[in-house]
């Protein structure tokens, strides 16, 4: 998921050089390891 900005027409670009504070830092590192538990629970069914 990323930040995104959109022109109107269909086309999107990603928003770059946005800083991450600790908050923002620490809620990636959450959401990082729920996705890799999920991955692993499922990993059998890939």
């Amino acid at each position: 998921s990323f930040p995104l900005t959109s022109d109107g027409a269909g086309g999107y670009s990603i928003v770059q050089g946005i800083p991450r504070n600790d908050f923002a830092k620490e809620k990636i590192r959450i959401t990082t390891e729920e996705l890799r538990k999920e991955k692993e629970v499922v990993s059998d069914l890939l």
